[in-house]
């Protein structure tokens, strides 16, 4: 899984010194990003052969800007199957940028970063509970800011070649860091008051009888709070030929780690969703949605929200199977 993927590990004993990779160097990472691949053989601990495991790989600043963390998920099938945390820094005694890993499966390992042509490498070595011991080298090569291949060559089991670990290509799962004067204040500015959207569903909801099609309701208040910080939200969703109806509340604020405006709403029935702004160009909005219903898989889309007029707000997929497709289009209540 991504546990693997990125699992980083101890140097070898006289090594070529690499080329030196300052903290810096890897700002560029800072934020969220999702990829995916499918597992190959050799590994049921993590799932079976085949499988299409899914990654979410996430940076962050950390003490101070001396230290950056990552933690790691891997899902097949919407599932949970593995974690990481791992930390990068100066190793005082190497002079070398550290890196230290432990993954919930029991492994752990450590390593150092070293410039190899375009690639920002990891030589590591992994550990398992069983005696298990790999070693590789993971490449990260940027392809631009929103796009990076992640990929371990030269790796070994219990110093016996094996194949090259599956090539992984994520993207920046929230877009790329963006001012804040810019983004959140304008988002705020144009979010903030109360809301009449009608639409059409997208996707059958086996959980709660809806179908695709069906037509909805959906009152939105949005109400500036912690002076201009934060964004209080309460949501009321009606499908008024099947007499359903559900509510939500939720929260937004501007995220300094990753210089990104996040919302996380609950709602009555369960789902748990997340939107994340990213950018803007104009009145046009940029970031991620997701959605995650008890005993589903979870939903993930690019979207754009666009302020069309002071009182007129479109939500629509710029991906997946609803590329195109209006989320929703909202009317401001005077």
């Amino acid at each position: 899984g991504a546990v693997v993927v990125l699992a980083c590990g101890v140097a070898t004993a006289g090594e070529e010194k690499p080329n030196a990779v300052q903290l810096e160097d890897l700002e560029w990472l800072i934020g969220d990003w999702e990829g995916s691949y499918v597992m190959p053989d050799g590994f049921p601990e993590l799932g079976p052969a085949g499988a299409k495991v899914d990654v979410t790989a996430s940076w962050r600043w950390t003490l101070g800007k001396r230290f950056m963390s990552l933690k790691l998920r891997d899902e097949i099938d919407g599932k949970l199957t593995s974690t990481g945390d791992e930390i990068l820094g100066v190793d005082n005694a190497t002079g070398k940028l550290g890196h230290w890993f432990y993954g919930s499966n029991g492994f752990h390992g450590g390593g150092h970063w070293f410039r190899d042509g375009d690639s920002w490498a990891i030589k590591w070595q992994r550990l398992e509970p069983g005696g298990k011991v790999y070693d590789g080298v993971g490449d990260h090569i940027q392809i631009d800011a929103e796009t990076y291949e992640w990929q371990i060559r030269d790796l070994k089991e219990n110093g016996k070649a094996i194949d090259d670990w599956p090539k992984v290509t994520f993207r920046r799962k929230l877009g790329t860091a963006a001012d804040e004067d810019d983004l959140w204040q304008a988002y705020r500015n144009a979010s903030v008051g109360t809301w009449l959207g009608e639409s059409k569903l997208l996707r059958d909801d086996p959980g709660t009888g809806l179908s695709k099609g069906d037509k909805f309701k959906m009152l939105i208040t949005e109400v500036s709070a912690l002076d201009g910080m934060a964004i209080v939200g309460e949501s009321k969703f009606e499908v008024p030929t099947k007499s359903y109806k559900s509510d939500s509340r939720w929260l937004m604020g501007w995220d300094p780690d990753t210089r990104q405006a996040r919302l996380l709403a609950i709602w009555s029935g369960g789902e748990v969703e997340e939107l994340v702004i990213a950018r803007r160009r104009g009145k046009i909005f940029y970031g991620t949605y997701s959605s995650k219903t008890p005993g589903q898989a979870t939903f993930r889309a690019r979207i754009s929200v666009d302020y069309e007029t002071p009182d007129t707000c479109v939500l629509t997929f710029l991906d997946g199977p609803q590329k195109g497709q209006e989320l929703n289009r909202f009317k401001r209540v005077k």
